[in-house]
């Protein structure tokens, strides 16, 4: 059970690593804006070059966390009275996948950062990159909030491992992903990578994910399957 614990703590020990080093260290949040022009996106990699890699490169680090983080969740998931490996199997491929689109954006905007003087289009460019990269990509966090979500409605005991109401909870922040695929059509607005719908909801959220479903899976794996709590 302490492997349990210590695989859980992976979650919120990810999420506040991720966001010291990508936003405070390396002050990439909030982003620039996609309005703006290559000489002013240079002139920000330029002028803070060893901050953002100090910080990009703790927000790598962060990632190893997220694999156990994952693994976690299997786990747990794995408990649930008449469980479908599919099920189990999806939400270990998907959130596997979701951790590649957390390292290789860190990868891109470290890459404009190896040569800070090279022409400011290309800085621009490789900008661009990251942030549709780490902003638009939604499709492997839906498939693993859906079926765990599915998994969790499968629960049929008299006592659930887990509430129904995290089901509902993991269908509504895996829907407020699903906008992003808009972002490339606008570059201000609530749909852009600045705004509202585009960044800030699915960000927030997936942070509150996070956080919620750690604290209830270290009450399931405080409890039996059937219910009663572990001594």
């Amino acid at each position: 059970m302490k492997y349990q614990k210590a695989f859980a703590w992976c979650g919120p020990a990810f999420d506040v690593l991720y966001i010291l080093g990508w936003c405070v260290i390396a002050g990439l949040f909030p982003p620039q804006a996609a309005t703006a022009s290559g000489p002013e996106i240079a002139a920000f990699y330029g002028e803070n070059t060893q901050l953002i890699r100090a910080g990009l490169i703790l927000a790598m680090a962060s990632c190893t966390l997220y694999v156990p983080w994952v693994v976690a969740i299997s786990a747990q998931m794995q408990r649930i009275k008449n469980v479908s490996p599919l099920l189990v199997k999806a939400q270990n491929l998907s959130g596997t996948a979701g951790l590649i689109f957390f390292l290789l954006p860190v990868m891109v905007w470290l890459t404009a950062t190896f040569r800070p003087d090279r022409d400011p289009e290309l800085i621009l460019l490789i900008n661009d990159l990251a942030w549709l990269m780490f902003t638009m990509t939604f499709a492997p966090f839906v498939c693993q909030l859906f079926v765990f979500a599915l998994a969790v409605l499968d629960d049929d005991s008299d006592k659930p491992l887990f509430p129904r109401w995290l089901a509902y909870f993991n269908f509504w922040v895996a829907f407020s992903f699903m906008p992003a695929v808009l972002i490339i059509y606008f570059k201000t607005g609530p749909f852009a990578w600045t705004g509202l719908i585009g960044l800030w909801i699915p960000l927030i959220l997936f942070s509150v994910w996070v956080w919620v479903m750690f604290f209830l899976m270290c009450r399931a794996i405080d409890t039996d399957v059937d219910g009663a709590r572990r001594a």
